[in-house]
């Protein structure tokens, strides 16, 4: 039987109903983790190890750290359920094929925002706090404030999840047509500016962070290159037949 055709209205209908189940994730998200903001801020601070401390500078910087902390982590835990909303709005409109896609993409896209926030955390973080902290040394004594130590780390965050969607968008671009694996080859040295940009835009601008995220990134275009070739393969045996 097939499926009946939506009004324009009961679209948008069913849009607002989709962006109320996203926010209500969001809200529910964003309330746990306010009541869980100790642990949280000690999750963050984990990195920096077990003698550093934190100091606020305001009487109300502790509330308006932890209220901009609990909506990062309120967004990061409730994305799935906003991912999956949209899905489910706009798959119906799309074929077999480019459901397909965009089901691969999205799933892809998380797993690739995990990763890079794992490496950001489990590796990254420990390696450069350590770095600045004795350049500093010699300067002035330290006193890391609870605001700019969570906006940093929040800032790292985003910049890695968002850098690490590198793949999907090298792989859209070879699948489209609009690229080539032999001309990304060709073009490596511009991907290695690129990514050392990226490194600056996308971290607090400090030159390790700035170079610990551009060398996994590089990494990755490498490895979406060789991807890249699969997926090139098989859209030539497709257009000849």
């Amino acid at each position: 039987m097939p499926d009946k055709k939506m009004t324009f209205t009961e679209h948008l209908g069913e849009l607002r109903v989709r962006i109320i189940k996203a926010l209500v994730a969001v809200g529910i998200c964003f309330l746990v983790s306010f009541f869980f903001r100790d642990r949280i801020i000690g999750f963050l601070t984990r990195p920096l190890g077990e003698e550093a401390n934190l100091h606020y500078f305001d009487i109300i910087e502790p509330f308006m750290t932890t209220l901009k902390l609990s909506l990062y982590s309120g967004v990061f835990f409730a994305l799935p359920v906003v991912m999956y909303q949209i899905t489910m709005f706009v798959l119906p409109a799309l074929k077999p094929n480019e459901s397909r896609i965009m089901l691969s993409s999205i799933l892809a896209g998380y797993v690739l925002a995990l990763t890079g926030i794992g490496l950001g955390y489990g590796v990254i973080l420990p390696l450069v706090f350590p770095t600045l902290m004795d350049f500093a040394s010699g300067m002035a004594d330290s006193w890391l404030g609870l605001r700019l130590y969570v906006d940093f780390v929040c800032k790292f965050f985003i910049g890695f999840a968002i850098a690490f969607q590198f793949p999907i968008l090298v792989i859209a671009l070879v699948r489209l047509g609009i690229l080539t694996p032999m001309s990304l080859l060709k073009n490596t040295k511009y991907a290695l500016l690129l990514c050392m940009v990226a490194g600056a835009l996308f971290t607090p601008q400090d030159p390790p962070s700035m170079l610990y995220l551009a060398a996994p990134l590089f990494l990755l275009y490498l490895f979406s290159v060789a991807i890249s070739f699969v997926f090139y393969r098989k859209k030539k045996e497709a257009d000849q037949t």
